[in-house]
């Protein structure tokens, strides 16, 4: 209830983090309730971090807790090989090398009107057509996509 009201039956009503995202322009994404294998990656890593803090010496302060906290993300990231990762690299190895996402650009249409005056759009794995009308055909336009809300320009 804290990250989402969705789950809870909260249609249509934010908490204040949810909230807090949208006027951020944060696309929130929960995995499903009751689901752990969902979130496999970070409870992965939990453990690992778990592991590690129980084998070094309990901090006394803040300042000594953010220092072992310092060197955790410095040994994981940067030195410690994954497994999981081609050629054994590091987590930090594969983030720098990877390309990363950009904002599109509102001014190419990424969807055309069809023939029989739709845009079709795959969302969840499901494809839609939405229906604009056959005096259409051929036009480019953008859609502005937030969950199941969808502006056509």
């Amino acid at each position: 209830m804290v990250f989402t009201t969705r789950y809870a039956g909260g249609r249509g009503v934010r908490n204040a983090f949810e909230a807090e995202l949208v006027k951020l322009g944060v696309i929130q994404k929960n995995s499903r309730p009751n689901h752990p294998t969902t979130c496999g990656k970070i409870e992965r890593f939990q453990q690992t971090f778990k592991n590690w803090l129980g084998h070094q010496h309990q901090p006394a302060t803040i300042t000594e807790l953010q220092a072992l906290l310092d060197t955790f993300t410095e040994l994981y990231n940067h030195h410690r090989p994954h497994r999981s990762l081609p050629h054994r690299s590091t987590p930090a190895v594969a983030y720098t090398t990877r390309p990363k996402a950009t904002p599109g650009t509102r001014n190419d249409p990424h969807y055309r009107v069809d023939q029989g005056g739709s845009v079709s759009l795959r969302v969840n794995g499901r494809l839609h057509h939405i229906g604009i009308g056959r005096t259409h055909t051929g036009t480019g336009v953008i859609l502005l996509i937030d969950e199941l809300h969808i502006r056509i320009i």
